[in-house]
């Protein structure tokens, strides 16, 4: 399967506290969780895409330049996508309604 993962605390517009203190080895126990999520999938063979910007997540959702407030009107070019709040929250500021028909 064609998997992405985008790790939306991790990015610069999560506006989270939590994701600068991960670089100076501050509460990590969600990085293993994203660690052994994408290790289970590579081992299972899937094909991944991991994004930890917005700007990535643009890319590889095929959104149209700009501020990427238009929803996407093509069918994503993925089988599954693994978020985190932070991400659902990125997704559905930058997808716009196409979030629900992706659902």
């Amino acid at each position: 399967m064609e998997i992405l993962v985008h790790v939306g605390f991790l990015t610069e517009e999560s506006g989270d506290v939590f994701s600068p203190k991960v670089l100076k080895g501050g509460p990590l126990g969600e990085m293993v969780q994203w660690a052994d999520i994408l290790t289970a999938l590579h081992v299972l063979g899937h094909n991944l895409k991991i994004s930890m910007s917005v700007k990535e997540l643009h890319g590889f959702l095929g959104v149209p330049p700009g501020r990427g407030s238009c929803p996407l009107t093509g069918p994503l070019p993925f089988d599954l996508i693994y978020t985190d709040y932070h991400g659902l929250q990125q997704m559905k500021q930058h997808m716009g309604l196409s979030l629900k028909k992706h659902k």
